[in-house]
């Protein structure tokens, strides 16, 4: 796994609304172009993350860009940011990657599924 790039939203602390929202954007984007809609989420207090998907903006580039890779640097980004369970949204690439990440982990609770 590799360390994302990334931009934090809203609250850090105890007094969250619910758990963290992590958003992935979508082939060629970067965590840019979530800036106005973190902006409004962050509103309701929870903590907003979005995120620079490997090879895009500030994230390393690697040779290794399969969808279960990324899945795994979401968690990772789970870890550095000490959250024990996520809510994950993304569009199109950032949603097969948060796919990927929520039927590899929610055996284990650590991502919400909303339907």
């Amino acid at each position: 796994s590799v360390e994302l790039g990334r931009n934090i939203y809203g609250v850090t602390n105890t007094g969250s609304p619910g758990p963290p929202l992590i958003i992935s954007h979508g082939l060629m984007g970067n965590k840019s172009n979530w800036h106005s809609i973190c902006k409004v989420l962050s509103r309701s207090g929870r903590k907003i993350i979005s995120l620079d998907a490997r090879n895009h903006g500030d994230s390393p580039h690697c040779e290794d860009m399969e969808y279960h890779h990324m899945s795994e640097d979401i968690l990772r980004l789970m870890d550095e940011e000490d959250i024990d369970t996520a809510c994950l949204l993304g569009h199109s690439m950032g949603g097969k990657t948060s796919m990927v990440a929520a039927l590899t982990e929610v055996i284990v609770d650590r991502i919400q599924l909303v339907y």
